[in-house]
């Protein structure tokens, strides 16, 4: 299979998609299909890429109808001559979707969070552009289905991780955490769909009983000087950290001792997984997936979304109780076994394959 992997997020931007398509850009050459990933220049989405082996070029995006940057596409497109294209945002979803229309080579989108509104264009890209999309959530179709978004082919295919060995210790290092203090670890791009505010929110209530208490803010983005102001009018200068981008969080977080997502919206977090995979206790709203992540016997450490005083009592109930923190900690391991990212991208491999059929 000859596949384009294409992302036009911004130079700056790392998170669970830029992630994702770096290692399934990885996986897909290392099991003997030609690949190549298009993003923005001078971005670390291609950096990372290119660190890796990958294949990538450079390439400018311009608005979502915008003829030049269609034209670019087409010239991607006709250099590599794949047979299917991979996109991501709705923005290469256009132009690549355009681009290929008149070569008959079919274009799948991934999304991992909502991206499609009850608006006519979209409804027009998800079924006149694109030969189908693939979702990393449940949620995230039935959320599609009820605004009447008919794609011609939809599969969902949860994300996948690697048991990734730790760092142990390195984390708190870098940050100057003491060994001592207990450590709250957030991360994610700081913008308003993660709501990190109620990390902080959560850091103030626990702080006054638990003075030993640290919280590293992993991630870079828009708010970073807005969260910043936040910590200096409560006074938690001491107490809240900003770490920044953080390259290799997978095998750095096993020095928490607890993990939070406190977002309004996900498909399927990948930065969760990861913390699960490294054995570390989370706590997170029921968002996405989530609930299924979560389900059986770590339901517990699941909070109704946007309940901030349930979720700060399961993480004061952890903090202040060792064994149960370890045990929830081994539970989340064994749960994130279940999610390899071997089988995440077979399924993905089969899906694409699919679709390169019916294209035919």
């Amino acid at each position: 299979m000859r596949l384009l992997l294409v992302n036009s997020a911004w130079p700056p931007s790392w998170g669970g998609g830029e992630k994702w398509f770096v290692e399934a850009s990885v996986w897909f050459a290392n099991n003997g299909h030609k690949v190549r990933l298009a993003g923005r220049p001078d971005s670390r989405l291609v950096r990372a890429a290119r660190a890796r082996g990958v294949d990538a070029v450079e390439t400018p995006f311009g608005g979502d109808f915008d003829p030049r940057a269609v034209a670019r596409a087409r010239k991607i497109i006709s250099a590599f001559e794949p047979e299917i294209i991979l996109v991501n945002f709705n923005k290469e979803a256009f132009h690549f979707g355009l681009a290929a229309r008149k070569m008959s080579i079919p274009v799948a989108a991934r999304h991992g969070l909502p991206l499609w509104k009850a608006r006519v264009h979209h409804r027009w890209l998800a079924r006149r552009l694109l030969a189908g999309v693939i979702v990393n959530a449940a949620s995230l179709w039935e959320e599609y289905r009820s605004l009447g978004i008919a794609p011609r082919y939809v599969a969902v295919i949860p994300n996948g991780v690697e048991i990734t060995e730790q760092k142990q210790g390195e984390l708190r290092r870098r940050c100057g955490v003491a060994h001592d203090r207990r450590l709250i670890v957030a991360a994610g791009r700081l913008e308003s769909q993660k709501r990190l505010d109620r990390v902080i929110e959560i850091v103030v209530r626990l702080v006054p009983t638990r003075p030993d208490v640290i919280c590293l803010i992993a991630g870079e983005g828009p708010l970073r000087s807005e969260l910043e102001e936040q910590i200096r009018a409560r006074s938690l200068e001491g107490h809240i950290h900003l770490a920044g981008f953080v390259e290799d969080f997978a095998s750095l977080c096993g020095d928490a001792d607890l993990f939070l997502l406190t977002s309004d919206q996900e498909g399927m977090p990948n930065v969760l997984l990861e913390a699960m995979a490294a054995g570390v206790a989370c706590v997170s709203l029921a968002v996405g997936s989530v609930p299924q992540m979560f389900s059986g016997e770590l339901a517990a450490n699941l909070v109704p979304t946007g309940d901030v005083d349930g979720m700060c009592a399961r993480v004061a109930a952890l903090m202040d109780d060792p064994a149960l923190r370890c045990e929830v900690g081994r539970q989340m391991q064994m749960r994130a076994a279940d999610y390899s990212l071997e089988s995440s991208l077979r399924r993905y491999e089969e899906v694409l394959q699919q679709m390169i059929g019916l294209a035919s």
